[in-house]
């Protein structure tokens, strides 16, 4: 992707991660929407905006969002000016630019509300003076200044209505540098969560829901808002889905351990013995018990790292996963087998066995809550658990596995 398509796909995000923080903030009476009247804006109960927000993203550490010359601090002047002489907002409400990257140390946006307000406008009034002699010196050099002319234009427009501008830094404030996530996680009491994994689900759950929502809405051709219960309900919903949908499981071969693993320590295990009972091309064979050991081993080495490492997993959790990858071998079974097993010849025996193991092992998948079952790339947590279930053993292939295995 080019740095022109990351700038404003990165911009994009930023304004629903900021939205996010100002929803997890905001009182319980309040609306907040995404361009309808800003950047963000925010509603009191009679319907009066409060708060509008200008964000500025920039994917380089070194951006000058809100800089003196730059474009979007007097566009954002401009715009705030227009909608106070049109009284779609009024005095009194917030003015806030937020950024993401450090504001220019010289910016004059550093003033605003700060120093003398005829002070700040002899400022801005030098600025002008200063770009306009830019100007004149690249014209007398045979060249043009569009990003100079732009910035310009704007400043004049500032300058032409000061009883407005007053009014803007009269309640005016801005934050750079905002780290979105930490203020998120701060602002729902969950500063203090540091499981990465956890983190980033619980961050993309509430994310996907707010662009989701405004991309329905804005499709339909309708303003973007959302009430605190709306958050609150969404919060409550994301705590509740069950932990192997916010665990994420690393590819087996990103594990450590996955290259070290000696493939001959096991074969005496009740699981294995269970796929080597069954008769098959001997070379298929040993690619199965191959990657039964692999799923095995890596899928209790990945549970047990869950389990110590992240607070939204636990011991319980993987219980009900067992639990469910037996609900679908007696389904399989019953499918296939649904005799008492002595009632099948040693080779029925056997093909049976192939079936049911292999529709478990290559066909089955484990859905656990709505929109969640293991992909390619975790499918060995769930053969890991029916493989656990083999070796204890309270599923087998063979339909006479009871009389075989369980003593």
């Amino acid at each position: 992707m080019s740095d022109s398509a990351k700038g404003p796909g990165a911009g994009y995000i930023y304004q629903f991660e900021l939205a996010l923080v100002e929803l997890a903030k905001m009182s319980k009476t309040n609306v907040l929407s995404i361009e309808k009247m800003d950047d963000l804006a925010m509603q009191d109960t009679k319907g009066h905006y409060i708060m509008t927000i200008q964000a500025k993203h920039s994917i380089s550490a070194t951006g000058s969002n809100f800089g003196n010359t730059s474009v979007d601090l007097w566009q954002t002047l401009v715009n705030w000016i227009e909608k106070l002489k049109k009284r779609q907002v009024v005095k009194g409400n917030h003015f806030k630019a937020i950024t993401n990257v450090k504001i220019p140390s010289k910016s004059i946006i550093r003033k605003f509300g700060i120093e003398d307000f005829d002070s700040v406008v002899d400022d801005i009034k030098d600025l002008k003076s200063t770009q306009e002699a830019k100007i004149a010196k690249k014209r007398a050099q045979g060249k043009d200044s569009p990003s100079i002319k732009a910035t310009l234009t704007r400043i004049d427009m500032v300058l032409k209505d000061l009883s407005n501008f007053q009014t803007i830094l009269s309640n005016f404030s801005f934050a750079e540098n905002y780290q979105l996530k930490d203020n998120f996680f701060d602002s729902i009491q969950l500063g203090s969560i540091t499981t990465d994994p956890y983190r980033k689900s619980l961050y993309e759950g509430f994310l996907g829901w707010v662009v989701s929502v405004s991309s329905e809405n804005w499709n339909d051709g309708k303003e973007v808002e959302f009430t605190k219960k709306d958050f609150e309900e969404k919060h409550h919903h994301l705590l509740k889905i069950h932990p192997l949908k916010r665990a994420i499981f690393r590819n087996k071969s990103e594990i450590p351990e996955f290259a070290t693993i000696d493939l001959s320590l096991t074969r005496n295990d009740t699981y294995i013995q269970q796929i080597l009972d069954i008769d098959r091309d001997s070379d298929d064979k040993d690619e199965i018990i191959k990657d039964a050991i692999l799923d095995f081993i890596l899928s209790e080495i990945e549970i047990s790292h869950l389990i110590s490492k992240s607070n939204s997993f636990t011991k319980p959790d993987y219980e009900d996963l067992k639990d469910e990858c037996y609900s679908a071998w007696k389904r399989v079974k019953k499918k296939h087998a649904p005799l008492d097993g002595k009632s099948y010849s040693k080779t029925d025996q056997n093909d049976l066995a192939i079936k049911i193991f292999d529709e478990i092992m290559n066909d089955i998948k484990i859905k656990i809550v709505e929109d969640f079952s293991f992909d390619s790339s975790d499918n060995y947590i769930q053969n890991g658990a029916f493989l656990q279930l083999s070796d204890e053993p309270k599923i087998g292939w063979i339909p006479s596995w009871k009389e075989k295995y369980k003593k």
